[in-house]
């Protein structure tokens, strides 16, 4: 297993979360869109002249599209988009929950891989869930990618 490999989930989940805002932002502007209506006229059964106001949909300034039809083409992207990414982040914490208990046995150390790396918690609550230290989750951490990576030295704090 890879460094790259246990960022995977957080690499996904950050992914997750732009697209969120992103979403979140083309729908408020989509409220802020100020309709445009305008005036119809038709003659009736009678023959008189009858008017009534409407939704003006029409393209300005030359545009083929009008700009909330532009703004719904670019939420329902957005959705779908986010979507794909959801289902691709669940698979790839399933994949890497399975790495992570294959190679390493001790519980102590899956349990920290597990929370930090799939759960994205960081090792704060990680230390306050498992009732350890924050130096002694450091400690662990710092060893577990020793092993990993080689000797790479780490500023964890």
């Amino acid at each position: 297993m890879t460094f790259e490999e246990l960022n995977i989930v957080r690499k996904i989940k950050k992914q997750v979360t732009d697209e969120e805002m992103k979403l979140q932002a083309l729908k408020d502007c989509a409220i802020s869109i100020t309709p445009q209506f305008k005036r119809e006229t038709y003659i009736d059964e009678q023959g008189k002249l009858r008017s009534f106001t409407c939704l003006d949909n029409s393209p300005k300034s030359g545009n083929t599209d009008s700009r909330i039809e532009k703004i719904v083409v670019k939420i329902v992207d957005s959705e779908r988009n986010l979507e794909k990414l959801k289902i691709g982040l669940e698979s790839a914490k399933l994949h890497l929950t399975e790495k992570i208990c294959e190679e390493y046995q001790e519980a102590t150390e899956q349990a920290i891989l597990l929370y930090h790396y799939v759960s994205c918690r960081s090792f704060r609550e990680i230390a306050h869930i498992m009732h350890y230290t924050l130096r002694y989750i450091y400690k662990i951490h710092e060893r577990i990618l020793n092993n990993l990576c080689g000797s790479v030295q780490l500023d964890l704090f």
